[in-house]
């Protein structure tokens, strides 16, 4: 870590990081459907998946080593709602 690179290029290190990996996840779900996203998630606990987030800590005087993905959680509502979409979804690839 470099501090004064980081002095002299952000007030708010942390902050970075959030909007960058933000940037980067929205980044890797605009090009997956539900059912790719839930496959690829594997890929969120490789760093090449952050681009962004790896190019502001360089810029900010950081070197980011290592990733994990903890899953996901969405809203009680949606959580139902896709889980019925991939019963049903299964379902018709039975039939």
């Amino acid at each position: 870590m470099n501090v004064e690179m980081m002095l002299d290029n952000t007030q708010d290190p942390i902050g970075d990081f959030v909007n960058s990996v933000c940037a980067d996840i929205i980044a890797f779900t605009a090009f997956h459907s539900y059912e790719e996203f839930v496959a690829s998630t594997s890929s969120l606990n490789d760093l090449s998946t952050y681009p962004q987030l790896q190019r502001r800590a360089k810029q900010i005087g950081y070197k980011i080593n290592k990733v994990v993905y903890r899953g996901y959680h969405a809203c009680e509502n949606l959580q139902r709602y896709l889980s019925n979409v991939s019963y049903y979804h299964m379902t018709s690839l039975l039939l």
